[in-house]
């Protein structure tokens, strides 16, 4: 299923179905992110949806607006029973410029009714209409409130938890971050799958996966950044790229998921390091022959179900005390 976060120098070996999935994306002609009008990008990730397999059900699921500057919708899913749980807030992919709450909600769903947490998934403002520090704003805002507003919704904002994948992660540890700085929610722990850390496009992991492996590049993360910042300079800053954070300390314990051949790979691991370094319990895991995206295709790489069952065992765990041995 997994691996340690020691890496092999031997050549990388595709899982047979991301195999398959990458022939199928080749064959349709996809050029890539940078190369689509972000309406066309944004239309591309909704129609991926369906390779997430089919939504179960979720006792109580809700679309509402937290008050904010502007308001942000978000959509939040509560397993049943007579209890409060655990309040997850979650933030979606598509390098800050893509994706809803819709792009998510097959393996959120899957991530509820595993893990036995309610989960809040956040449609953040997104660039280039809205760009940094909007998103962040959102996602900072969201966490208030989740912290705020657990017993008319029948969840504990005591026992909080942030997570993400991708531009989403980033949002997740960085909504940490400002709670820290700030000295607002307490969040118990932070999610990361596959997180976009970092603006060093020269790592091994871009020189080996960041032009022809999986569905993400060099060019269409430098894409995203652009989308997402001002000024090149704004890439410095911690919010938007923690790894260039000199201060990773009192953060909350870190989960982070990355996948093998992932151009993302080396930046979530020397993440996990930093934060081990900074004193903050940090458990990292790479998955074998997996490409970035894969949490989203369960219905047809069965490995991105793994790891939803894995990370709703940490949440468990973490959050309620009682593990998880499968569903």
């Amino acid at each position: 299923m997994k691996s340690s976060t020691v890496l092999s120098k031997s050549a990388v070996t595709l899982d047979p179905a991301v195999e398959t999935l990458l022939a199928s994306i080749k064959s349709q002609g996809f050029p890539g992110w940078a190369y689509l009008t972000i309406e066309q990008s944004r239309s591309m990730l909704a129609g991926m949806r369906p390779l997430a397999g089919e939504p179960e059900r979720v006792a109580n699921v809700q679309d509402l607006l937290i008050p904010g500057s502007p308001d942000v919708p978000a959509r939040l899913y509560v397993p049943g029973g007579d209890r409060p749980v655990p309040i997850v807030v979650y933030f979606h992919p598509g390098g800050w410029a893509l994706g809803t709450y819709e792009d998510i909600d097959t393996p959120v769903r899957a991530l509820v009714n595993r893990s036995g947490c309610a989960v809040l998934s956040v449609n953040y403002r997104l660039a280039p209409e809205h760009k940094y520090p909007a998103a962040v704003d959102d996602a900072y805002a969201a966490v208030k409130w989740a912290s705020r507003n657990g017993e008319q919704y029948g969840f504990d904002g005591q026992r909080l938890a942030v997570m993400g994948d991708s531009a989403g992660a980033t949002l997740a540890t960085v909504a940490s971050m400002r709670a820290r700085d700030e000295n607002g929610p307490k969040i118990r722990l932070q999610v990361m799958v596959y997180p976009l850390l970092d603006h060093d496009y020269e790592t091994d992991s871009y020189r080996q996966f960041g032009s022809r492996w999986g569905v993400l590049t060099r060019t269409d993360v430098t894409w995203f950044h652009c989308h997402y910042v001002s000024h090149p300079d704004e890439l410095d800053l911690p919010y938007v790229c923690p790894l260039r954070s000199s201060d990773l300390t009192r953060l909350p314990e870190a989960f982070i998921i990355v996948p093998e051949a992932d151009p993302l790979r080396d930046e979530g691991l020397r993440y996990a390091e930093r934060l081990r370094q900074a004193g903050v319990p940090t458990q990292a895991t790479m998955y074998p022959g997996m490409v970035h995206g894969f949490w989203l295709l369960g219905g047809v790489i069965p490995q991105g179900l793994t790891a939803i069952e894995e990370a709703a065992n940490v949440l468990r765990s973490r959050l309620i005390s009682e593990p998880v041995s499968g569903t």
